[in-house]
């Protein structure tokens, strides 16, 4: 993580915005399957999540 963040600083606009799209969709696929488990463990606040890792 620490290396697309810093390339989020990148000199180069190709770069930063590789980096950016990365980490949105990483933080989508956390997202999902903590709602996942949420869900799973009967906790109704995972269903509030769109129910696909790409919203």
């Amino acid at each position: 993580m620490k290396v697309l963040e810093d390339a989020l600083h990148d000199k180069s606009p190709q770069v930063r915005q590789s980096a950016a799209a990365v980490l949105n969709e990483t933080d989508d696929e956390i997202a999902f399957t903590a709602a996942k488990a949420l869900s799973s463990m009967g906790d109704i606040s995972g269903q509030r999540f769109s129910g696909s890792p790409h919203r």
